[in-house]
């Protein structure tokens, strides 16, 4: 009991902090662009004016007016990189049928440090509070009609936890079947444990950034000599990822081969707090009705 109420006071402090953040970069937005308007001679955005004189004011005694995110509350989230290893725990919804279970099997080979945890009648709350001692991420997975659909990745202990939807999943034994179907004869080459070298691309904004920075973080740093590549590209809002290893063949040129798992994920939900913590707010989601630059990474 002791220790649940440790890690609910830890929460709370984690969340006002940020939430203090929040309020004070939306207000240090907000004189920027009234500073702004009157450097250009333009006028003051309607939503502003009503408060514009004391907003102006208080911008006088700031020695710096940035327009960056306060990332204060980021040095606590991820306060351990590069001092311990990510590790990673794995589980399905309740009774995941035999595709779901083989995908997550994939994944935790994909994910050096990982671990699957078979769930029983565990609720997520009770996953979320078991693990935190000894993990950095909870990653869950849904699936609907016998297909993983749904992936969620929690990080510990105050989170974020991202919300991703996916599509078009290809497991690794159809990946090197493809490959047998192409190149009859072709070596297959065993899953590597070693830790693998990250490629994102296109992701330019601020989301885009939010993302990648949770998504990296799974990963321990690889070293140097490792042949593996995990790519996350961005394509039309979905990100497409893909797991090679390389080789150098003569005249020293790279040749790639897949190994799979490959599928696309679609990010939906940004949560602040861990995935058990339901009372938490949204950093981001996505609604239907949203204007889409709001929605691109």
């Amino acid at each position: 009991m002791y220790r649940k109420r440790k890690y609910v006071k830890m929460q709370q402090d984690y969340l006002y902090r940020k939430s203090k953040e929040s309020s004070q970069q939306e207000e240090t937005d907000k004189r920027n662009k009234i500073v702004s308007a009157l450097k250009e001679g333009k006028a003051i955005p309607t939503e502003l004016r009503r408060d514009a004189y004391q907003l102006a004011k208080d911008a006088e005694f700031d020695d710096v007016i940035s327009s960056e995110i306060v990332q204060n509350h980021l040095d606590d989230e991820y306060q351990e990189v590069g001092i311990r290893e990510p590790r990673i725990l794995i589980t399905t919804s309740h009774n995941a049928s035999g595709p779901l279970k083989t995908f997550v099997k994939e994944l935790k080979l994909m994910i050096p440090n990982a671990e699957k945890v078979n769930r029983g009648k565990e609720t997520m709350r009770d996953v979320i509070e078991n693990a935190r001692d000894n993990f950095t991420d909870v990653i869950l997975v849904h699936e609907h009609g016998g297909k993983p659909d749904t992936m969620i990745i929690s990080h510990l202990p105050y989170g974020p936890t991202a919300y991703f939807s996916l599509e078009n999943v290809v497991l690794r034994s159809q990946v090197l079947a493809a490959l047998e179907r192409r190149n009859p004869g072709a070596s297959k080459k065993p899953t590597s444990g070693a830790a693998p070298h990250l490629i994102f691309d296109g992701f330019s904004t601020l989301l885009g950034q939010r993302l990648r920075m949770i998504l990296k973080h799974i990963f321990p740093v690889p070293k140097v000599a490792s042949r593996r590549v995990v790519t996350f590209a961005n394509e039309n809002n979905h990100i497409v990822f893909r797991n090679h290893i390389y080789t150098r063949g003569k005249n020293d040129e790279v040749e790639l081969e897949e190994l799979g798992p490959r599928f696309d994920m679609r990010p939906f939900r940004i949560q602040a707090g861990t995935y058990n913590e339901k009372a938490t707010d949204d950093e981001w989601a996505l609604r239907g009705f949203m204007n889409k630059s709001r929605v691109d990474l």
